[in-house]
């Protein structure tokens, strides 16, 4: 009777060793690797919260940002087409055999197109004051030259200072209104 009390505490052991082997332990990991991937996933749909919840924030830096780089870029524009219209001048001076003395925006404007965003609607405009020195024929040619230039919004005022003696240079000056963005404009068409 011992001997089969001990056979089936043994067969209830061996049975018990075999559950747990075939069964128990198989279930036991792969119910920890659900554990464990539904605490990764909790944690990445925390992340996923977190980033929902500063999103509104993010969206108003980044469209803060876009305002900044839109104002920052109309205002290079407009001293990209100042120093063109600039460039423009001095060589058509040169060309007509004048000599540059000085260019002078005025300053109020400058800061004013500094401070403003560029409107792609509206045209900048700017008032220059060109002073050179030259014959009067080639100061005349530059006049008529710059009547032409699709930039040329009209004269505010014209001074020449100079001597009858014509070995002597005379000294011209010609304020007027020019309309940025239309030196080196038709380039820019065909080269887009």
């Amino acid at each position: 009777m011992i001997h089969r009390i001990s056979a089936y505490v043994a067969g209830g052991l061996a049975a018990l060793v075999l559950w747990v082997v075939l069964v128990y332990t198989p279930m036991h990991r792969e119910k920890q690797e659900i554990v464990e991937a539904t605490s990764e996933i909790e944690s990445e749909l925390q992340d996923f919260h977190e980033t929902i919840a500063t999103l509104p924030g993010d969206l108003t830096v980044s469209d803060k940002l876009e305002a900044s780089r839109s104002q920052l870029h109309s205002a290079l524009y407009a001293k990209e087409d100042i120093l063109r219209l600039l460039d423009h001048f001095t060589s058509d001076a040169s060309r007509l055999g004048l000599t540059t003395v000085e260019i002078s925006p005025h300053i109020s404007e400058l800061l004013q197109l500094n401070r403003s965003a560029r409107d792609p609607g509206e045209p900048d405009f700017l008032n220059l004051t060109y002073t050179f020195t030259g014959s009067y024929i080639g100061f005349g040619e530059f006049l008529n030259h710059l009547e032409q230039e699709p930039y040329f919004r009209g004269i505010n005022s014209c001074q020449v200072n100079g001597t009858a003696d014509s070995a002597e240079k005379s000294v011209y000056s010609v304020s007027f209104k020019a309309l940025l963005g239309q030196v080196g404009a038709a380039e820019r068409r065909s080269q887009s």
